[in-house]
């Protein structure tokens, strides 16, 4: 089904490989390698797929990878995270609305990933404000 998807959505590729499954949705990158970044497909159960990205990180011996979908999930956690830290300082040692909003948006991909594999969206804001 993978195959099928990935040809439907014209994404070129000499391999697919699974590599998570995501709320159900078994998804599989287009030619793995060593990179940061891959293009994939996420199939559901009942066969539905869509064109997604796969991001991955080394932890230890291990490759972790996360999807387009966790990072905006885990990004949005993270902002809500700061978002509490900055009402609670009140402005206070620059912690406001404005530093919640750099702090999350400014996290590149590969920064944002490379926090995932450690942390939480909270444990991560708190080492920020630190």
């Amino acid at each position: 089904m993978a195959r099928i998807i990935a040809d439907d959505i014209e994404l070129e590729y000499h391999s697919l490989s699974l590599v998570k499954i995501y709320k159900g949705d078994y998804v599989y990158a287009a030619d793995m390698d060593g990179r940061f970044e891959h293009e994939a497909v996420s199939v559901a159960a009942d066969g539905d797929g869509r064109h997604t990205f796969v991001y991955s990180s080394k932890k230890a011996n291990e490759t972790v990878c996360f999807i387009s979908e966790e990072l905006n999930s885990w990004r949005y956690d993270f902002y809500q995270a700061l978002m509490k830290i900055a009402k609670e300082y009140k402005g206070k040692n620059g912690f406001d609305e404005r530093w919640a909003f750099d702090e999350a948006a400014c996290l590149s991909k590969e920064g944002l990933v490379e926090a995932m594999v450690w942390n939480s969206p909270k444990e991560y804001a708190d080492i920020v404000t630190m």
